[in-house]
């Protein structure tokens, strides 16, 4: 039964919690009257500007503004009428002449001071330079400098560059698409656009065609603004602004700014390029065993010597097996593992952007053990079809040098090519594709090995034969692995393994070409000296 002190406890207790409970009151008195005398105050919204605001494919209005304008309606608890404009010009049109209350997303300027109010920044990010992939890498907005350079018709960043960069040659467009649009016909040289703009369009619309070269030095410090002749607004935004917390600004970004914008790599063409490397890789392994399964059951039927020969033929395609098994599962398990890690949404971008350089590491891995393996199977099969031809040494070795000088420049080696009297022109009949391609792998390989110092190669006439040399000043080769290092998966053990990767098929295929060719190969080492390859072919 309850007794007197439980009513008179329960009457007190009932008017503390009712407080309690009660929302404090952001606004004051006026501006609390003066908002429920609004019966509307219109907030302008131009959905085209993912991710800050868009139409979505739901065909609702969204993004990180829409979200923040949300959050503000939630504090002051008024709800806002949202106009929609096609353009932004059309919508600052509107707030200069008092026909719009209020602007979300915009940025503070001069000239805008003199017709708005405008809350404390709620989100800074900078401009990107935007140029199509095949041009200069790095750039700054000096580099623009009598360029044609597309930017959206009455951004800050327009006013900025107008009054800053007048050396630069400004195309303004209604909106970021027909910017876009301008740099893909080479209207524009380039196109400055807000980073989060361009990274949503580059890689959620599908312009894998273009990339941020720079950033343009000018931060955009994007804010809430209303009308000048309405102050008390003003302050109503201000506090709505200032009521929203760093978690849910953190929570709204990681929202749009992470999954909103697919990175390349999550998208399915890259995943079909690497499903296809991998489909590629396994049939040609398959055909190739094929190959060997023939040779073996057809030497079978020999004699004893044929069958030694046949055994032994089994012996290395059973190692081939395993040595390529451990080859293709090494990539394959980075390409896997990584991109196992790439799913993870709480990766830093600067990780992700690692992960993915190392899978299409791994790929470009793949694709050479690929065309290795074909190369292989040709020789083995005994289907190697050469293409001799009247063959000009002069151009094979120019073609050589120009190839070759900007990786052994930026390794800060030198490079000399030696060749005999420039004035006799040395023609042979020979395969000019696999003669470069015999050229390539040896100097690829004395760059690899070379730390410091040169690499040298040339050609000179000695006994009806033109002899051929490839000499570099690296690590060096001891003079029992002499033999080895023209046999498959044979990589001689020196004084530094840091060069140490690669299939181990490259001076195999070499020595296979110049014997089909007619000639033959061979090496002087020392270590830590360096090494030269000789090789001959006949005139």
């Amino acid at each position: 039964m309850i007794n007197k002190n439980s009513i008179l406890l329960l009457l007190v207790l009932i008017p503390f919690l009712y407080y309690s409970c009660k929302k404090k009151e952001l606004l004051n008195p006026d501006e609390r009257n003066w908002l429920n005398q609004q019966k509307i105050i219109t907030v302008g919204i131009c959905p085209n500007l993912p991710p800050f605001e868009y139409i979505d494919e739901n065909n609702k209005i969204s993004g990180i503004f829409i979200d923040y304008l949300n959050l503000i309606e939630t504090n002051i608890d008024y709800r806002f009428e949202k106009v929609y404009y096609q353009t932004w010009q059309d919508m600052l049109k509107d707030a200069k002449a008092d026909k719009l209350d209020v602007l979300i997303e915009i940025q503070q300027t001069e000239e805008r001071n003199q017709y708005l109010h405008f809350t404390k920044p709620i989100y800074s990010h900078p401009h990107s330079i935007i140029i199509k992939n095949g041009e200069k890498q790095k750039l700054n907005l000096n580099d623009l400098t009598n360029k044609k350079v597309a930017v959206v018709d009455q951004y800050a960043i327009h006013e900025f560059l107008i009054k800053n960069y007048p050396e630069i040659e400004l195309l303004p467009f209604n909106n970021e698409e027909q910017c876009i649009q301008a740099l893909y016909n080479e209207k524009a040289d380039a196109y400055i656009a807000q980073q989060a703009i361009a990274i949503y369009l580059i890689f959620e619309k599908g312009y894998n065609r273009l990339h941020i070269a720079g950033e343009a030095e000018y931060t955009n410090d994007l804010s809430f603004a209303c009308r000048k002749n309405l102050p008390i607004l003003a302050s109503i935004l201000n506090k709505g602004t200032n009521q929203i917390s760093n978690t849910e600004k953190q929570k709204t970004l990681g929202k749009w700014l992470i999954t909103k914008s697919v990175p390349f790599y999550a998208k399915i063409q890259f995943w079909l390029i690497v499903c296809s490397i991998i489909l590629i890789a396994t049939l040609f392994l398959w055909s190739f065993n094929q190959i060997l399964l023939k040779k073996v059951k057809e030497r079978t039927i020999e004699l004893e010597k044929a069958k030694i020969r046949a055994e032994e033929s089994d012996r290395l395609k059973s190692a081939f097996l395993a040595n390529m098994s451990h080859e293709i599962r090494t990539p394959m398990n980075a390409i896997v593992g990584f991109s196992e890690l790439i799913e993870r949404k709480d990766n830093h971008p600067d990780k992700q952007k690692k992960f993915a350089s190392i899978i299409i590491k791994n790929a470009n891995y793949l694709l050479q053990l690929v065309a290795e393996i074909l190369d292989l199977s040709k020789i083995e099969a005994g289907i190697m079809i050469l293409n001799p031809e009247p063959v000009n040494l002069e151009s094979v070795f120019d073609d050589i040098h120009e190839s070759f000088t900007p990786e052994i420049n930026r390794k800060g080696l030198s490079a000399n090519c030696l060749k005999p009297d420039p004035n006799n022109k040395y023609i042979i009949n020979t395969d000019r594709q696999r003669l470069f391609q015999i050229l390539n792998n040896l100097i690829n390989n004395a760059i690899k090995f070379t730390e410091k110092g040169s690499i040298s190669y040339g050609y000179m006439l000695k006994n009806n034969t033109i002899e051929f040399f490839v000499a570099d000043t690296g690590i060096g080769i001891k003079e029992e692995y002499f033999d080895k290092v023209f046999k498959r998966f044979e990589q001689p053990i020196s004084v530094s393994r840091q060069a140490m990767t690669g299939t181990g098929l490259g001076l195999a295929i070499v020595k296979a070409f110049i014997e089909k060719l007619g000639g033959k190969i061979w090496l002087t080492s020392e270590l830590e000296k360096g090494s030269t390859f000789y090789f001959t072919l006949p005139l």
